[in-house]
């Protein structure tokens, strides 16, 4: 798959032309943007084109352009193209000059596109009665509705980053943590979640704290996470963790030893969650 990141370098896809596009801010990458890669997929005209604009995309989006990139590549899409920039999504298709243009229903796309005569809106998909959206999905995480979430997503919620450097307080106290910078992506509330952990290393659960550890007055928010029957350096490698269930919000502990035993606890519960998953 080919990832064009400028509307400048569209114009020299001189092979395309006739292609099959979706076009989409793919914020979320829900169910409703699964059914519009299907759609590519079984349309049969031409190179398979993603056309992710950008330019819409709230500053905390709900999926990493990593897993745009990765979600498409795995649907047989050809190309990925970023647009940024007022007109830019007409200029992009322009380009391409498509021979079918995929949209989702419901969703917000430019006027001057859907008149286009090679538009064709994909029908959204419901979840609990109504579209799913990214709106809606927005809200189920702010909330810390994960089940919502899961269901209009297809997968739990989940935010992805790089293992970088902490306080190295968990292996201290003996529950080690991996602290995962994260950039852009929406967090749900801070609090303490059974969560599920990817990387090429290890694929596991474990419980994780967001917040600024009132405990030790930490200044900046964080998600670290404890990783269950794992043992290993994770350190510079990327992590996806998935938000299951909250457990409860943060608190500040009268000191170590407190949360200590709170954080037995929250390993206990989590496991729980787990084993009933």
């Amino acid at each position: 798959m080919r990832i064009f990141r400028h509307i400048g370098r569209i114009g020299d896809l001189q092979s395309v032309a006739g292609c099959s596009a979706v076009y989409s801010s793919f914020d979320g990458l829900h169910l409703g943007h699964s059914r519009l890669l299907s759609e590519l997929t079984a349309s049969g005209a031409g190179a398979r084109v993603v056309v992710f604009d950008d330019r819409r995309s709230q500053t905390q989006r709900l999926a990493s352009r990593r897993r745009c990139f990765r979600e498409s590549d795995e649907a047989g899409v050809d190309i990925v193209a970023m647009i940024r920039g007022a007109d830019a999504g007409a200029l992009a298709l322009q380009a391409l000059d498509p021979a079918l243009i995929l949209v989702g229903g419901g969703e917000s796309v430019d006027s001057e596109i859907l008149a286009l005569p090679m538009v064709r809106e994909v029908d959204a998909v419901t979840a609990a009665g109504a579209p799913v959206a990214a709106a809606r999905v927005r809200g189920a995480v702010l909330a810390g509705d994960f089940a919502s979430a899961a269901a209009m997503l297809g997968r739990p919620y989940s935010v992805d980053g790089r293992v970088v450097h902490g306080f190295h307080r968990g292996a201290t106290i003996g529950v080690p943590t991996a602290n995962l910078c994260v950039r852009d992506l929406l967090l749900p509330p801070d609090g303490v979640y059974a969560v599920t952990v990817d990387s090429e290393a290890h694929r596991g659960v474990g419980v994780a704290n967001l917040g600024t550890n009132p405990t030790f007055g930490n200044d900046a928010r964080s998600l670290e996470t404890h990783i269950f029957d794992f043992e290993g350096d994770l350190y510079g490698a990327r992590l996806e963790v998935g938000f299951i269930e909250r457990l409860r919000g943060e608190k500040k502990f009268g000191g170590v030893d407190e949360l200590v035993a709170q954080i037995r606890r929250d390993v206990e519960a989590a496991r729980a969650i787990h084993q009933r998953r």
